[in-house]
């Protein structure tokens, strides 16, 4: 069994290569925790997690001009810390303090979406829209790049957390960040 936080440390290096690419200045804390999993049974979702963390850094952290414009912090704050639940089940909330997902935009991308044609797009409120973000094929990325734009990501995450019969939500504020929240059985 290994303690789940050091598991995490896997994601520091790909996190900050990608924000170093991207001129953006971001600092990863991962806080200590007493949760023991057995790695092997966790793999495909950790597989899927580099997605939130490139998600976090593709989508949701400024650059450090608009951070500043924002009168943010220079350095962005990426958070990620673990929760035993009473019902022999654990969360992981990963948490940055980025532009946020804008649910107006991704009424407007969703709606022209074939796919989710059949949703009520009128009556949608921001926190069922911005969830859509887990839909298969969503990006509110006008062009694909390397790191993302196409769609796959967000709905692997989802995929292996229900593979787990878990739950996955997101939350987000415009302008103040973004808070992925995981909640797993406790396998042993």
């Amino acid at each position: 069994l290994k303690e789940i936080s050091l598991l995490f440390k896997q994601f520091v290096g790909p996190t900050e290569e990608l924000a170093k690419q991207q001129d953006k200045d971001v600092e990863i804390k991962i806080e200590k925790s007493d949760i023991f999993i057995n790695p092997d049974l966790y793999k495909d979702l950790f597989s899927a997690l580099l997605h939130v963390f490139r998600n976090a850094i593709d989508h949701g952290i400024e650059s450090r001009e608009e951070r500043i414009s924002k009168n943010k912090n220079e350095k962005a704050e990426l958070i990620i810390n673990f929760d035993l639940q009473n019902d022999g089940k654990f969360k992981i909330t990963i948490k940055d303090d980025g532009k946020g997902i804008n649910p107006k935009v991704i009424k407007e991308v969703g709606s022209k979406k074939e796919k989710l044609k059949h949703l009520k797009w009128d009556s949608i409120t921001d926190n069922e829209a911005i969830q859509l973000i887990f839909e298969p094929g969503f990006s509110s990325k006008e062009e694909v790049t390397k790191i993302s734009g196409r769609g796959v990501g967000m709905d692997v995450v989802k995929t292996e957390v229900t593979k787990l019969k878990g739950e996955v939500k997101v939350e987000s504020k415009v302008d103040v960040g973004t808070r992925f929240e995981i909640v797993i059985p406790l396998y042993s």
